[in-house]
């Protein structure tokens, strides 16, 4: 479910960044300003999720 939530941002991300390139002047760095936190709120989600080392040990039995 987390990787469709970080697809669908990424979707929104690339909107925002092409209403950047093409949007009306004045809300230009607006846009841009929304994808460029957008996509560090995405970097560091997925990185949370699916990356990166767990701080907290492991207190799981192994299975026999």
């Amino acid at each position: 479910m987390a990787a469709v939530v970080l697809v669908a941002d990424l979707v929104f991300a690339a909107y925002l960044a092409f209403q950047a390139w093409s949007g009306p002047s004045e809300w230009r760095p607006w846009y841009l300003v929304g994808a460029a936190g957008l996509l560090l709120m995405i970097g560091a989600v997925a990185w949370s999720r699916f990356g990166g080392r767990s701080r907290a040990p492991d207190h799981r039995q192994p299975t026999p």
